[in-house]
């Protein structure tokens, strides 16, 4: 329904946005792109939770890893994982998920347990790993959650998700973790050899 939108360059296209993790004592929600205009790379790939003129994302994925980051320097990455590989912020995946475009809940308490490898019906393999955290090795498997149909975002209208989680009562030592929420699926961007 959106004009010209057909004329526009097809992309595989992925927005995604980290938020520093907090203790907390009791369940709290986390809200992903709204406040994406005070945040920059390495930590979101957007300027405003809202997509550019030409531009849209059918959001056909979504997946959760952890970011851990020198504390002096939060710019530096130290490592990238799957949300299930630290056992204490495992309760994450307990988590209820909503996506709101334009004000409007598209998504309502999707449970992230689905989106865990051993719950998840689209979960292709298994790799195994050592959690220094709790000096044990352990079974890491794709945790990329499959829509069962897309949400279409399209240019200029704002979008959020949240994520409603147990508490989380302890924190990595020695770094700053970050949760981020990435969504990928079919897009476009804008074309200005099919519109001038």
């Amino acid at each position: 329904g959106v004009k010209n939108l057909a004329e526009m360059q097809i992309t595989t296209r992925q927005i995604y946005h980290a938020i520093k993790i907090q203790t907390t004592t009791q369940a709290s929600t986390i809200t992903f792109f709204q406040n994406v205009n005070t945040t920059r790379f390495p930590f979101t790939n957007l300027t405003e939770n809202k997509l550019q003129a030409g531009e849209a994302i059918a959001v056909e994925r979504a997946y959760l890893s952890i970011l851990t980051c020198d504390p002096a320097d939060n710019n530096k990455i130290r490592d990238v994982w799957p949300l299930e590989f630290f056992s204490i912020f495992r309760p994450m995946l307990r988590g209820d998920f909503d996506l709101q475009i334009d004000r409007q809940t598209v998504t309502k308490k999707i449970n992230t347990t689905s989106w865990f490898a051993p719950f998840n019906k689209d979960a292709n393999f298994i790799d195994t790993v050592y959690d220094p955290a709790a000096a044990q090795f352990y079974n890491v498997g794709q945790s990329v959650y499959h829509f069962d149909n897309s949400f279409v975002i399209i240019p200029q209208i704002e979008f959020s998700a949240t994520l409603t989680i147990p508490p989380i009562t302890a924190l990595l030592p020695g770094v700053d973790a970050y949760l981020m929420l990435n969504l990928e699926g079919l897009g476009c961007l804008f074309n200005p050899k099919g519109n001038y």
